[in-house]
């Protein structure tokens, strides 16, 4: 392998750190120029600054840290923007810091309620860090524009407000269920485990079904992974459950597993009731107790998605990679 070829792997191994570092250079850069370092208070604003911004800046990655970083991220960018917008509007007063804890309190705990109700439910469509920092941007913007006129600033700072809010339930949930793979998956960044286990089996096998087999398996895991993130737990179930099929010996000529009769009935179980469901969507074929045992399954399906996920991690392709 040549040098230039060296060099790309490494860039693409860690796009995401680079893109995470090369945005704090540059937001701690412009900080410097804005804040008295020798002064504590403004110290402490200058970092709560950075992390908000870069809260942002995380969800664009596959990171699981990112959760704390953009939770910080949008409760600062609305205790921020509303104080900045009511202080052009009320002069200082009891009155004013009373009405302005009790909007900002009502901006924050309403949707952190939401995203607490919703992460293991709800699905996304991947643009939405794209939107998050896109309004997260408005908002900040139009909290203090003063050359617009007051009527079309007032308007269009509230609908700022509803867009961000929105988005930032969707991106709290994202951020929640990248964290939680992370963690039980024992990864860092899914994108770079992809390529390191496509890289390692190809090592290991050599022979050309072995590699239709790994592209095959790699695909259906990468489409796993990312529909689990975006909250689209039937596609992730549905995907990584092509991995184990016929009991673990769906890639057999990469590995074959064992697998627990009793565990293999409930995988396979779950799997017939998400496929019978998609089959029979829009009719009425359904009796009351397929669709009561249909709404138990999806109630469990988060954690029903992360355990086959862990078999396909830890039993599959760890167990392929040691073997001998």
């Amino acid at each position: 392998m040549n040098t230039f070829e060296r060099f790309k792997r490494a860039l693409l191994r860690h796009t995401y750190s680079l893109v995470v570092v090369f945005f704090l250079i540059f937001i701690l850069g412009y900080s410097l120029t804005l804040f008295n370092l020798t002064d504590p208070f403004s110290l402490l604003i200058m970092f709560s600054t950075i992390v908000m911004f870069m809260g942002q800046v995380l969800l664009l990655s596959p990171f699981g840290f990112t959760y704390p970083f953009y939770t910080f991220s949008f409760t600062e960018a609305i205790f921020i923007s509303v104080l900045i917008w009511l202080s052009s509007h009320m002069p200082f007063s009891e009155l004013a810091v009373l009405i302005f804890f009790v909007v900002v309190a009502a901006l924050i705990a309403v949707p952190l309620t939401i995203h607490w109700l919703t992460k293991k439910r709800i699905g996304t469509i991947p643009m939405i860090p794209i939107f998050s920092i896109f309004f997260f941007g408005l908002l900040i913007a139009l909290s203090n524009a003063e050359t617009l006129p007051r009527t079309s600033y007032d308007s269009l700072f509230l609908l700022a407000n509803v867009l961000f809010i929105l988005t930032s339930i969707f991106g709290l949930n994202i951020a929640y269920r990248t964290m939680m793979l992370n963690r039980e998956l024992k990864i860092n960044d899914r994108n770079q485990y992809l390529r390191k286990t496509k890289d390692d089996l190809l090592k290991k096998h050599t022979s050309t079904d072995a590699h239709a087999d790994i592209d095959l398996l790699i695909y259906y895991l990468s489409s796993s992974l990312d529909s689990f993130v975006y909250g689209d737990f039937d596609r992730s179930y549905m995907d990584a459950f092509k991995i184990i099929d016929n009991k673990g010996r769906a890639f057999k000529t990469i590995y074959t597993f064992l697998m627990k009769e009793e565990q293999w009935k409930h995988l396979k179980g779950i799997r017939n009731n998400l496929s019978h469901a998609r089959i029979t969507e829009g009719k009425k074929e359904e009796t009351e107790e397929e669709l009561q045992k249909l709404k138990e399954i999806k109630k469990k399906l988060f954690r029903e998605t992360l355990g086959i996920l862990k078999i396909v991690r830890f039993q599959l392709i760890d167990a392929a990679l040691k073997n001998k």
